[in-house]
Formats: C-alpha cells, structure tokens, sequence
C-alpha cells in the first residue's frame, strides 16, 4: 500500500488531496469486508452522540412511508436507532456514477452477504443524498449515465431525462417525471450526432427504463425525488438479486433537514440555534470555516454582493431562484444592528421566525454546513461519504466545537477520525477494456452474485485502491500539471487493479 501511495506520478494527487494517504495508510491490507464492518461500529464519543434523534426517526418514518410504504418505513426507523450510520455523499437522481454505485456494497458489506433470520422487512441500506446540486452535476441527476467517455473523453456518456433547459435546476425543484416527457427525451438518445451506443449498452438502458423507470408506481409519485427514491430501490433490489433481504433507501438530506430544522430554530439547546442566533458563535464559525470545501468564502461574510454562478459558496442556505436554480446567500444586514441572508435585494433577518418562514415557503435551502451539523451534532447520525466528505465534515465539526469553546459552552463531541465510505471501485466491465462499473454496466452484467459480494470483501484496498487513483488523476489534476509520460504510467497504475470483473451477459 505504501510503496503505491508514493509513486511519483501521484505527487501533483496528494497535494490537492493531502489529508487522503493517512486515511488510506489506516486501513492497510485489512481485507474491505472487515474495514466495512467498521462502519456499523458506533464508538463513544463520535460526532453524533452514538444515538440517532427521535425528531429524525419520526422525520425518517414520515418521508419514506408515502413513498416506500410503512413496512420500508418502520425498518428504517429500527435501523437507524440501532445503529446511525449512513452513506451520505451522493446526489439524489437515478445513481448511476461508478464511484457512488459501488459506494452502497463497499458501505453495507456485511447486510450484502450475510443471510439474516427471516423477517418481515430484511436489513436496510440507509442513503441521505443530496438535491440541492443542479441537475447537470458530476453524477448526473438530469438522466441516465454510463461508465464510458464521451467522444472527447473528457465527460461520460448522458442519457438525459429533462431538456437542456433545466439543466441547472435543482434536483430538488426538478419537475416529476411524466411518462410524455420520458418518451421524447427517450427518441433524442438514438438522434444522429449523440453517441452510439453498443448493442448491450441498449439493451441495459431499455431493461432500466422499462423495469425502474417508466412504471406507474413510480410516474404516479408527486414529485422528482419521490420517484428517485422509488426508481433506486428497485435498481439495488435487482443489482443485488441475491441479497434481496437487503433494502436500499435513499432519504432526500435537505428535505430532511428542513423538517428537523422545523423544532431545532426554536429549542434555544440546539447547535443549529446558537451557531445561527449567537452572535458569537456564529462570528467565530464563519471566520474559522471561510474557505472550507461545503461552507463559504470571505466574500460571502464580508455582504459582498454575490452572482449565481460564483465560487464564493453560500452562508447557511442556499436561495432558490424563480427557475429552481440555486443562488448563494451572504451576510447582509435588514436594519442597524440585526444581520441576515441575502441575494439580491432580498435580505431575510436571522431570526427564528424568519427563517422558519423561509424554510416553510421553499425560499431557502439547507446548505451541506447546516446540513452535516444538524444530521451530527443535533441529531446523532454518523454519515460516511467520498474523498471531500473525509476533510470537509470534521472541518465543520472542529470548527464548530472550537466556535462554541471559545464562547464558553463547549461541546461534548469530538471530529470523526474516518467517514470515508465511497471509495474503492471494486468491479468492473469487460467488452474489449475494461471501465468501471455503474447502474447501467452492473444492469448489463445481471448484478452482482453472493459469491462476487464475498470476494470483494476479501480483497484488500491495495486490490482495487490503483483504479480509483487513475480515475482521480484524470479528474482533478489539470493537463498543464501531469508529467510527459503520464498516459503510459497512469494505464500502468490502474493494470495493478485486481477486483471483481463482470461482462454484459448479452
């Protein structure tokens, strides 16, 4: 592991991703299935008080019975309070990208391959996926994607459901699918000028829309992430045809934390209460997180005025505008002496009754800070997520906890010293090459077997870590930073890839 973490081509990698190798140092050569037993361990003195709310098992049972059913519902509930671990670093659209597809058997190896006693409602897989990115993000929440590049090689290969025109919408405010609209997005894919696609490629997309997608279980949901929710229950129920005990749900986080928020801006005890209304401590916070991946730039704190596009991130929430596309908010102030959130000429005082009536009318949007704080430190939930998740939340932690010592009310809670989940690409395709795995390959391939769930959680992060490195050289380090023979030294870094090779069964 160590001589492939100091391979000199990956130096530019470590140092835009410094905090990665002394995560991947811890793990070792301990075989995936027992680093993933691991995630269901609930030691004291974690982030999240080791027990999950009864505020968010209520607001866990009462999102996922209207669309799961109260069976689904009640054994979410049973899941989270025994143990409040969950993935936490996708978005929430029809999952396709490799990366957050094998995310979910890496995270819940243990549920995948054991055989538990008979019961009315087997194992469940917990999700909190995020919809306040646009539709255009990197894993796709507009359509279908496949694990392929684009002809440039620069993108993968999209399938879209919605036109062009809404590409920027959130996922959240995306309109619900309607079975007009997925039949003429459907007829663009085969338009002259798009990418062919091969003949089992075909095949797969059509068993997905046909069996997931275009049901009416599904079309009938009221809205976008209603369907998404249903859509990756069934996609996970057939991916994993042998584990079907196992029950993958994926919960909507920013819906979510708006309910919770809903109690939390009035209980003067909450975190979320004193980091928004104590002037004190949320002088302290923004000072400390400014610049931190997930929360705010300077400008933002400083009542710059911000453009909808920009870099500068958002204080708190987000602000939809009237298309569904997110604006970021800054620090502005409603009259002397009181601040609040604005864009634009909006300002909307930080009040409790104010922002209660924002979250209320959809004007506001938790952002991943306030997101991540009330899921931990209000509400107890451990979330496990990507290589930006693993730096990104003990920062908000730490700088939380540092915030409210420093203003005399310290918290008893400490920054989780590993939440990195989704990881390792553990399978991939062959049909000539071979690329990673997402929905659309795994669909392909019939899923995975019991017996291919039980050698990945043999293999070692050594085994599969080389394919995940060379996918993260292409994506984040810029050609002007790469070697003249990084071509050929990538391919040999990702050949020492040793997982779980499928093929398209057709």
């Amino acid at each position: 592991m160590n001589e492939l973490l100091s391979l000199p081509l990956l130096a530019p990698l470590w140092a835009k991703l410094p905090h990665l190798p002394p995560l991947l140092r811890q793990w070792g050569d301990a075989p995936l299935g027992r680093i993933a037993a691991g995630f269901a361990d609930n030691p004291p003195g974690q982030a999240g008080q080791e027990k999950a709310s009864n505020a968010l098992l209520a607001a866990a049972r009462s999102m996922t019975a209207p669309v799961l059913g109260d069976a689904a519902a009640e054994a979410l509930v049973q899941r989270l309070a025994a143990n409040p671990s969950v993935l936490a670093a996708n978005y929430h659209g029809v999952e396709c990208f490799p990366e957050m597809v094998q995310a979910i058997h890496f995270f819940a190896l243990g549920d995948l391959v054991f055989e538990p006693a008979e019961a009315d409602f087997g194992p469940v897989i917990p999700v909190l996926s995020c919809s306040s990115v646009s539709l255009q993000s990197q894993t796709y929440p507009r359509g279908l994607m496949l694990s392929r590049r684009d002809a440039e090689g620069i993108g993968h290969v999209h399938l879209p459901f919605f036109p062009s025109a809404l590409q920027d919408v959130m996922a959240s405010r995306s309109p619900a699918l309607t079975m007009t609209q997925l039949r003429a997005m459907r007829a663009l894919w085969l338009h002259k000028g798009r990418p062919p696609l091969l003949r089992w490629e075909r095949e797969a997309v059509d068993a997905i829309m046909d069996r997931h997608v275009l049901r009416p279980d599904v079309l009938d949901q009221p809205t976008f992430s209603a369907q998404v929710t249903r859509v990756n229950a069934s996609l996970c129920a057939e991916r994993y045809s042998q584990a079907r005990h196992a029950n993958v749900i994926y919960l909507e986080m920013e819906a979510l934390v708006t309910r919770l928020l809903g109690q939390d801006l009035e209980d003067e005890g909450s975190v979320m209460h004193r980091i928004l209304f104590d002037p004190q401590v949320r002088a302290l916070i923004l000072g400390t997180l400014a610049g931190v991946r997930g929360c705010w730039r300077t400008e933002a704190i400083n009542g710059l005025a911000l453009g909808r596009t920009g870099s500068a991130g958002t204080v708190f929430f987000w602000m939809p505008d009237e298309k569904g596309r997110r604006c970021p908010l800054r620090l502005c102030v409603t009259r002397p002496g009181e601040a609040g959130l604005g864009f634009g000429d909006t300002c909307i005082p930080l009040r409790p009754a104010a922002l209660l009536n924002a979250l209320a009318s959809g004007t506001i949007v938790p952002s991943l800070f306030t997101s991540y704080m009330s899921l931990t430190l209000d509400h107890g939930l451990r979330c496990f997520g990507g290589i930006f998740l693993a730096e990104y939340l003990p920062a908000m932690i730490r700088g939380v906890a540092s915030a409210m010592e420093a203003a005399g009310s310290p918290l008893n809670v400490h920054s989780p010293g590993q939440c990195l989940a989704a990881l390792p690409l553990t399978v991939q395709i062959k049909d000539g090459g071979l690329r990673p795995a997402g929905s659309v390959e795994l669909a392909a391939a019939g899923g995975l077997t019991r017996a291919q769930l039980n050698r990945i959680a043999q293999l070692t992060l050594a085994d599969v870590l080389p394919l995940s490195l060379a996918s993260w050289y292409q994506d984040y380090i810029p050609f002007r930073e790469r070697t003249p023979d990084w071509e050929p030294a990538l391919e040999r870094v990702a050949s020492r890839w040793n997982g779980v090779t499928v093929k398209p069964q057709s």
